[in-house]
């Protein structure tokens, strides 16, 4: 899942960004969001975004307030809030009147408010760019210096369990949670200091990491497997071998014979590097049940060299070129999530019917679908997205 930074045009954004990376990762992924993209239905980023962060005025109230109703979450900074009615900040019908008076059906929508539903009310949100002024900050036992906005406040009844935070002076909130417990708030002015920021995304719920004095072991993505269906197990071969031709031109790989050989694959481990990452592929066979000694890890860190220094390295993945397709037990134990054999069952059964009114491909052609690479977690999918290349870059 995302975690969105809006504007991505905002001074702050790029240095928000980073320091969300670093308290998120791996459990989500920080990018920016232009304005330009906020209500572009082509482009759906509440679909896959477990945070909106907004820095500024939106563009486009309506698709913040949907993106709500989904049941997304959304972290203010640098606001004044006022808590009114679901249709104004005055409740009663005297109000109402005296508000709409004279404005008639043309009545302009004041677009420098953002309001969003709260319950049976609603939250007022305005955005300030003015200066902060010096203030503190206590937050249980620790008092925080930040810029406090002067001409801004928290006018909510809010109380202690959604209170984030109060100003040393005044006792009054520095930092509130909405009743619906999807919206947080802070009056500071940014850039927000890291303590605050890691107290409202724990109160929205979100999973972030945490600098303890024993971290213990590292968080690191689990090695992939690269696959071929079984009566196309040339396919990985051939995958490997046009690697391996890359790297060092001439050293061909034979696939005569028996594809399901192991002793063809007792071959020393390569690194192929691109702009992104380094993939270490490894060429493993499997141990027997039994022989799987650490069952407080997963299974497939069984088939990886025991605590290898590429480890602690965040642009290494492990790619596992397995010698034979894996069998029902095999996923069992390696991929309980997903079925290799399933897919590749599902593939074959979708091109019987879609060949049998044509020609089909020769053995020796290369489908989408006859290798894959199979990872348990992939962040998100819009990482993915960012890691291919442009339309305009493919000849």
């Amino acid at each position: 899942m995302n975690v969105l930074v809006y504007p991505s045009t905002h001074a702050f954004a790029p240095s928000l960004v980073q320091t969300l990376t670093s308290t998120l990762t791996p459990h989500y992924l920080p990018q920016s969001l232009a304005p330009s993209l906020l209500s572009v239905q082509e482009y759906p980023w509440h679909t896959s975004c477990a945070l909106l962060i907004l820095l500024a005025q939106p563009t486009d109230h309506e698709a913040v307030r949907k993106y709500l109703e989904f049941g997304g979450k959304i972290l203010a900074l640098g606001v004044g809030v006022r808590k009114g009615g679901l249709f104004g900040l005055h409740t009663s019908s005297h109000d109402l009147g005296s508000l709409f008076t004279g404005l008639g059906s043309d009545m302009v929508k004041d677009t420098s408010i953002l309001r969003i539903p709260d319950g049976t009310a609603s939250l007022y949100i305005s955005f300030s760019t003015v200066a902060g002024t010096n203030a503190d900050v206590l937050i249980d036992s620790t008092t925080v210096s930040v810029p406090r906005l002067p001409s801004s406040s928290l006018d909510l009844d809010a109380s202690d369990e959604h209170v984030l935070g109060r100003y040393v002076e005044g006792n009054a909130p520095a930092g509130v949670l909405s009743q619906s417990g999807l919206v947080a708030m802070w009056n500071c002015a940014l850039p927000l200091p890291d303590i605050l920021l890691s107290r409202a995304l724990s109160a929205l719920g979100l999973r972030f990491s945490v600098q303890k004095a024993d971290p213990g072991p590292q968080l690191c993505i689990l090695p992939q497997f690269l696959l071929a269906r079984p009566d196309s197990w040339h396919v990985q071969h051939r995958v490997v071998q046009a690697l391996l031709s890359y790297l060092r031109p001439g050293s061909a790989i034979h696939v005569d014979g028996d594809l399901h050989n192991e002793s063809q694959h007792n071959r020393e481990p390569f690194v192929f590097e691109d702009a992104n990452d380094i993939f270490h592929f490894l060429f493993p066979s499997f141990p027997s049940a039994e022989k799987i000694t650490d069952l407080s890890s997963h299974p497939i860190l069984e088939l990886t060299p025991r605590h290898p220094p590429e480890f602690e390295n965040e642009k290494v993945k492990h790619v596992l070129v397995m010698p034979k397709p894996l069998a029902s037990e095999d996923e069992n134990i390696y991929t309980p999530k997903f079925s290799p054999s399933a897919f590749f069952r599902a593939i074959h059964e979708f091109r019987a019917g879609a060949e049998s009114t044509s020609q089909g491909a020769s053995q020796d052609s290369w489908r989408i679908g006859d290798a894959i690479m199979y990872g348990e977690v992939v962040s998100s999918t819009q990482s993915m997205f960012d890691k291919c290349v442009s339309s305009d870059q493919v000849r």
